[in-house]
């Protein structure tokens, strides 16, 4: 009889580890969350009263395990979970075994063991799958120990129903609420949400950067996206990026008009303006702005979103509708109809009519999650409103007000609405506020969750998944106390054969590197075997030396040469000059491809004052006239820059070499006077590696350069 095994569940696995760098788990695991549905049966065997069916909250992560002929197995780790029945508490820790697959039909098994407060239970249970629903688990599982006939008071049934979730999950509503936690406040349907409780990003702190003045106004936030290295085909990636787009026009005084249709960074860009989004589909007749309400990334780094109003695409020579999920090349990723075809609407929606698409999550294996414009009652769900969060598998992931749980809000109303949504994962472990760094402020969170346990996500603190924040969490974040974003760290993909013939010749290389930020991007087109199964892109460092190699995974013996794409993100690496060597690696041997030289800058950010007279005199000789400080791995400069009165701008940069920085402050202008004055100015640059640095401080105006002076400055 034909085996037959599923290995969904292990490639949505093999591909969430890559997607969140296991940063929430151990390597080779998954975090699962258990959804509104999943329950706890207290019942009494062979007695009179009703079983109590308790709802439970709580989560676990799976673990693949070695497969077997007959299934693919998973430990579960550290599943916790608790409910509350009247005034009894009811806490199940467990972990146990979960595998599925068949030799003749597709099945599922798990054995768990655990304890239901101070009760040592062993929970089992088999069935089949519903058809679709991987990597949803959904299963019910039996006590079988202690005896249900031996101790009959008690016996339990576990319902568990769960979702994959990597991160802690992020969102915004339409309307604004009150929390009833003081330190919360009033909250708007512009700040960025977590359904642990709390703000991720206030909408001042989205838009701060934008060069709206005088004060940035609260203008809404109509979709988010937590851009992968994989977002570079799309428009660059910086692994701190916030991309949202907004309610309402407005100006910025440093970008110009802002649109409801732009796809902004809260690093102070414009990403893609609305008419970047859009030209692909040649709109006909052309539109001003069709708005972006809905933002993700497809599973191959593409970029999709929704429209807020519907038009004619030339391009495709159909209607585009304000539900449909587009791809920024112009084509369609997922219609309205299709993400709705697994709900049965109570009432048959008009011909033409449609929903909307108002927020979307993509997910690898191709599921999305969504939310709608407008509310709809489902035949076996019931009444879906604007605000719930959907699947595409057809079931809803989160009602409203369970989003919005831990906010309590006051207000007297079932639906906030809800405009954006996303995952958002901490890089490196440890950055609890996603800034990627680890700092005080992330201590801080830390500290705000210690010794809670039973608590799901636990705010991101739980770094060992074991649904309690103690020592053991305090250890992982010491050990990437002071770290970046981790790394450095290789992105890449790689394209179908592009069919060269005759056979491209194996010396042969179109190879383009580029820096950005502490990043390399590479794009390679690679000969290789006709039969590889893929290209790797190996990494070594060894101090300013990087060393790259590209080696093709053979498949089935042939004897062809073809081209392939390769694609590759690298990084981030620490500011300072590096050699780069790439190399190709065949049954030939190695060849190098490749080797320059590249300059990774130091982040710097700097702020100039207008010029006042007092202190504009140099200082003495033998004083220095600025102060140079060290936090965390940052330097501060504080000084008074002696410039020109009349200079139109003063512009500050940072170069390192060695264990040298030196930072250049630069005035500009044409038309200057016959006076000085001094600019009070503050810089942050960074961060560098643990050392003893010489700082420079260098003067640049009409007269050349000179030195203002040095100091020595030791980062742990």
């Amino acid at each position: 009889m034909k085996r037959i095994k599923r290995t969904v569940l292990m490639s949505l696995v093999c591909a969430l580890i890559l997607a969140t760098g296991s940063t929430l788990f151990a390597a080779g695991s998954v975090s699962y969350r258990l959804l509104p549905g999943s329950t706890l049966t207290d019942g009494c065997f062979n007695c009179d009263r009703v079983p109590w069916v308790i709802p439970i909250q709580g989560g676990f992560s799976l673990e693949t395990l070695e497969p077997n002929p007959l299934f693919d197995p998973y430990a579960v780790r550290n599943l916790s979970f608790r409910g509350t029945w009247f005034d009894q508490d009811y806490v199940g820790r467990f972990d146990g075994l979960f595998q599925i697959g068949g030799e003749a039909a597709i099945t599922w098994q798990a054995d768990l063991s655990g304890r239901i407060g101070d009760r040592d239970i062993r929970l089992t249970g088999y069935g089949i799958p519903s058809a679709g629903m991987l990597p949803w688990i959904d299963i019910v599982l039996e006590q079988v120990e202690p005896n249900p006939e031996k101790e009959p008071a008690h016996v339990f049934t576990l319902h568990l129903l769960a979702v994959p979730w990597p991160g802690e999950l992020a969102f915004s509503t339409k309307n604004s609420l009150t929390s009833a936690n003081p330190s919360l406040g009033t909250i708007s349907g512009g700040d960025l949400l977590s359904t642990n409780g709390k703000i991720i990003r206030r909408n001042r702190e989205l838009t701060a950067k934008l060069g709206i003045m005088p004060i940035a106004p609260d203008v809404g936030l109509d979709a988010i996206l937590r851009p992968s290295p994989k977002a570079w085909i799309s428009g660059g990636f910086y692994p701190c990026d916030f991309w949202f787009s907004i309610d309402e026009d407005i100006l910025s005084e440093t970008l110009g008009a802002l649109h409801r249709g732009d796809l902004l960074s809260d690093r102070g860009k414009i990403i893609k303006t609305f008419s970047d989004l859009l030209s692909p589909f040649n709109p006909t007749p052309p539109i001003a702005d069709a708005g972006l309400d809905a933002l993700s990334e497809s599973p191959d780094g593409g970029l999709l979103f929704s429209t807020e109003s519907d038009f004619f695409s030339e391009t495709l020579g159909q209607k585009i509708q304000h539900s449909d999920l587009l791809r920024d090349n112009g084509t369609i990723f997922k219609t309205g109809e299709a993400l709705l075809a697994n709900f049965h609407p109570l009432i048959p929606m008009p011909k033409g009519f449609e929903l909307g698409l108002d927020a979307a999550y993509v997910w690898p294996n191709g599921e999305v999650w969504f939310s709608v414009d407008e509310g709809f009652t489902d035949a076996e769900l019931g009444p879906i409103s604007d605000g719930d969060l959907l699947s595409s598998v057809g079931r809803i992931v989160m009602k409203n007000l369970e989003l919005l749980r831990e906010f309590e809000p006051i207000e007297d109303a079932s639906n906030f609405g809800l405009d954006a949504i996303e995952f958002v994962v901490p890089q490196p472990v440890g950055d609890l506020n996603y800034d990627c760094a680890v700092r005080l402020d992330d201590f801080a969170e830390l500290a705000a969750w210690w010794l809670r346990k039973d608590c799901l996500e636990c705010g991101g603190a739980d770094f060992s998944g074991d649904n309690l924040v103690a020592i053991d969490d305090l250890v992982i974040f010491a050990e990437h106390w002071l770290m970046d974003f981790a790394g450095p760290k290789v992105w890449q993909w790689w394209g179908d054969s592009l069919g060269t013939l005759p056979p491209a010749e194996p010396g042969t290389s179109r190879f383009t590197m580029e820096v950005r930020g502490a990043y390399v991007y590479l794009k390679d087109i690679v000969p290789a075997n006709c039969c590889v199964t893929g290209m790797d892109l190996s990494l070594t460092i060894d101090g300013t030396r990087i060393h790259a190699v590209e080696e093709e995974e053979r498949g089935e013996p042939c004897y062809c040469l073809t081209d392939y794409p390769v694609t590759a993100v690298i990084g981030p690496f620490a500011p300072g000059s590096y050699l780069f060597d790439l190399n190709r690696h065949t049954d030939a041997g190695c060849k190098l491809v490749a080797l320059t030289s590249i300059t990774i800058k130091p982040w710097l950010e700097y702020e100039v004052l207008p010029c006042t007279l007092d202190g504009a005199l140099p200082a003495a000789e033998g004083d220095l006239r600025f102060s140079v400080g060290v936090h965390d791995r940052m330097i501060e400069l504080t000084d008074r820059i002696v410039a020109n009165c009349c200079a139109e701008n003063i512009r500050m940069s940072v170069d390192v070499v060695g264990s040298e920085i030196t930072l250049t402050e630069t005035e500009i202008g044409e038309n200057l006077c016959s006076c000085l004055c001094s600019y009070p100015t503050k810089a942050t640059a960074g961060p560098f590696k643990a050392g003893t640095y010489t700082v420079a401080v260098v003067q640049e105006d009409s007269g050349g350069k000179r030195l203002i002076g040095t100091t020595k400055v030791t980062i742990d």
